[in-house]
């Protein structure tokens, strides 16, 4: 009887004990990507913050099941960069408009902050994520009122882009994104130009 006692206590204890440990290793992953991050962010000595102004121009196309359209997308971004050989973080806002055609014409509008990390030199590429608030805009028909729809809107993607000019980066980007209230998501590309001050 003492034995069948003895018996789940150690196993309850080797239990805890392989918790620990693995909770430990948990924190130290945590601890030193923290670490990776801070070293990245902090100003060095080779780092440089600057300024960004930048603009989206692009085709997009809709999701939307049935009223899957195509039409154009335009966006302006503006934030702050840090520089470091071969890497770039930066810090965004963007707006944005898409805006399709079909029998009922849908526009949507975003307003979003997120992040942005590149890597390379002369020619770079990046990756991006942005969270916000969006509106789909579905137009009034003769037998449909105009109806409005806000929500959480998000969006992700990748660019390359020409660093050679001083001032200006041009690049090419694809990205998806999707308002979630309304249950409308698409894919954009284009063409885009950050002045970097």
């Amino acid at each position: 009887m003492n034995e069948l006692a003895v018996r789940p206590l150690v196993r309850n204890r080797d239990w805890s004990v392989a918790t620990s440990m693995s909770t430990r290793r948990v924190i130290l992953r945590l601890a030193s990507m923290a670490a990776v991050m801070i070293a990245v962010c902090l100003p060095a000595r080779s780092a440089r913050a600057d300024f960004e102004l930048g603009a989206d121009l692009g085709a997009a196309y809709s999701l939307d099941g049935d009223r899957s359209t195509s039409g154009g997308s335009v966006g302006l971004r503006l934030g702050n960069r840090v520089s470091l050989p071969l890497l770039m973080l930066a810090a965004e806002l963007r707006g944005g408009l898409e805006s399709y055609g079909g029998d009922r014409g849908t526009d949507v509008y975003t307003g979003m902050g997120g992040l942005r990390l590149g890597m390379g030199e002369v020619l770079r590429t990046s990756v991006f994520v942005h969270a916000g608030v969006g509106q789909v805009v579905h137009e009034a028909t003769l037998l449909l009122p105009q109806q409005k729809e806000t929500g959480l809107a998000l969006d992700a993607g990748a660019a390359l882009e020409l660093t050679l000019l001083p001032l200006i980066d041009l690049g090419l980007h694809a990205a998806y994104g999707a308002v979630d209230a309304a249950g409308f998501d698409w894919i954009r590309a284009g063409v885009h130009a950050t002045i970097v001050l």
